[in-house]
């Protein structure tokens, strides 16, 4: 009954209905085809009285507790785990050892859901002997489904990023193929990335998860409230978002208009040491480059025009700057969070690197100019 419901709002949101579709997700076990990042949570193992020198402590996934037992061994250690959270572990073997030394497990525990039900999660377990009292744990799974939009099938995955065993606005992610090429993109700067709850646009109309079970069974969605923009990839090989501002002189900086030049982007403030520790490589690559059709531009994060001022003079800075404030629109467009960040943008307007310093940046810039001097 739920398919067929779901399938006959889909086509009230097709038509632009605020009514709401409930969209069924599956459970995939394995995560790794779709994202390997992950931000382990750590619990604190140590030595019982009695104990036959194995470490015992314990993680919580969707608000029961569950035993952790590793006993180091003079080969590795044995791991045992209360997967179902009745208080009797069972044997978990290693599956490999990461470049750290850490050895790697990925046990399905079984955690309690809704109606008296069960549901399956699986995450990764990991143990350094270099560090033996700590266990660390991620999420190792997904839920994944597909809602119809336009008379067009829109992929969604749900993610629970913050390992707690529920799917929520905390700390649950979503990714939605946008653009409908069949892939999810799941870096950090991604158009398909969003926090759970967060509105994202389809085809043109505004959607937003309302709704979503705590294991992550299910779903729901309905056209947002309020239109957003849509999310601009922030990626190597997409087109950087085009904007207008003014600089401290006075002079209109229009990216689009650079069109044919070499441009980066350097977002910077002068409360941040690591800003300044770069201005040296951003000021080099203005004086060594500028008349080869480079443009630096900098986007100013400080918390007030008098600082911004403070910091030009003091540091003497020639090349173009914009002051854009703690929340200003030029660091909200390019979702800059954290300092220092830099975009290298080609003559087509796309971004070709982001995030580099020091040397890697000098030589990012001189490539793309090599790339453009011809025979």
């Amino acid at each position: 009954m739920r398919r067929i419901a779901a399938a006959c709002v889909g086509l009230l949101l097709a038509a632009g209905s605020a009514a709401a579709v409930i969209v069924p997700l599956e459970y995939v076990s394995d995560i790794t085809p779709l994202t390997t990042f992950c931000s382990p949570r750590a619990i604190k193992v140590s030595a019982s009285a009695g104990a036959d020198g194995a470490l015992w402590g314990s993680l919580k996934l969707a608000g029961t507790e569950y035993a952790v037992r590793v006993a180091p061994r003079a080969d590795g250690a044995e791991l045992a785990i209360d997967l179902d959270g009745d208080g009797t572990t069972t044997p978990v073997a290693w599956e490999r050892i990461l470049t750290d030394g850490a050895l790697l497990a990925s046990p399905e525990f079984v955690l309690a859901a809704s109606d008296n039900q069960t549901a399956s999660y699986r995450a990764f377990v990991m143990w350094s002997p270099f560090l033996p009292i700590v266990v660390s744990y991620c999420r190792g799974n997904y839920r994944s489904g597909i809602f119809e939009v336009a008379e067009r099938s829109v992929t969604l995955a749900l993610v629970d990023d913050d390992t707690d065993g529920t799917f929520d606005d905390e700390g649950g992610t979503m990714f939605v193929d946008i653009d409908g090429d069949g892939r999810l993109l799941t870096d950090s700067d991604s158009h398909e990335r969003f926090r759970l709850g967060e509105p994202f646009v389809v085809a043109g109309v505004t959607y937003v998860a309302t709704s979503t079970a705590p294991d992550g069974a299910w779903t729901e969605i309905e056209t947002a409230a309020e239109p957003v923009d849509p999310k601009p990839p922030l990626l190597e090989g997409f087109p950087a978002p085009v904007f207008s501002a003014v600089d401290a002189r006075g002079t209109a900086i229009d990216l689009e208009a650079l069109r044919g030049s070499i441009v980066l982007l350097d977002f910077w403030a002068a409360w941040c040491a690591p800003c300044l520790d770069e201005l040296s490589t951003v000021v080099a690559i203005h004086e060594s480059f500028g008349e080869r059709g480079v443009v630096v531009v900098g986007i100013n994060l400080d918390r007030s025009d008098a600082a911004f001022d403070a910091a030009l003079a003091q540091n003497g800075l020639l090349y173009a700057q914009v002051y854009d404030g703690p929340d200003g629109p030029l660091s909200s467009l390019y979702r800059i969070g954290g300092l220092p960040m830099t975009y290298l943008i080609d003559r087509d307007g796309f971004i070709r690197g982001r995030d580099l310093r020091g040397d890697a940046l000098v030589a990012a810039v001189a490539a793309l100019l090599d790339e453009g001097s011809g025979p």
